[in-house]
């Protein structure tokens, strides 16, 4: 469904799908406490979190190190809000 891996500068854990998908951020904005938005990526707080979520649905989890915490939030992301392209 999707890995977990620190990004490439080691800054932060982010959640990739493995498949191609599209994120209805629209959806999202309504079910998640929202920060920031555009047309392509919305900034979401949940669970003590800041997550950037960008359409193409990769998830960038900010200050965090709970591997098992990013991944209950991504997968509750990814199965609420989930379109197949």
């Amino acid at each position: 469904m999707f890995y977990l891996k620190l990004c490439k500068k080691k800054a932060a854990y982010k959640a990739k799908p493995i498949s191609k998908l599209h994120l209805d951020l629209s959806k999202i904005k309504k079910t998640y406490k929202t920060s920031f938005s555009t047309t392509k990526l919305i900034v979401i707080e949940t669970e003590g979190l800041e997550i950037i979520v960008q359409e193409d649905g990769e998830l960038l989890f900010k200050n965090s190190k709970d591997k098992k915490l990013m991944e209950k939030v991504a997968k509750k992301i990814y199965k609420n809000v989930k379109l197949s392209t």
